[in-house]
């Protein structure tokens, strides 16, 4: 999965669950499924799940450490 197709699966996520969700909940949790030491590895500064006001800086933090923490994953 590329950091392309992560960030397509959570705008796809959070448009199907927005009622009960927030958008900085919906990439947490597809970042969970996706990439889990990255979501691990997230500082809690830039962490969106409780702020969505975070998503931009966490989406270039993921964004720049996608390849680095996705290596094992291919």
């Amino acid at each position: 999965m590329t950091f392309e197709d992560y960030v397509l699966n959570a705008e796809r996520y959070y448009k199907e669950n927005r009622q009960h969700l927030r958008r900085g909940q919906a990439y947490m949790n597809c970042l969970c499924e996706a990439n889990r030491d990255l979501y691990h590895a997230i500082p809690w500064d830039i962490d969106p799940f409780h702020e969505d006001k975070f998503l931009y800086q966490f989406l270039l933090h993921v964004k720049s450490r996608w390849d680095l923490y996705s290596i094992h994953l291919k």
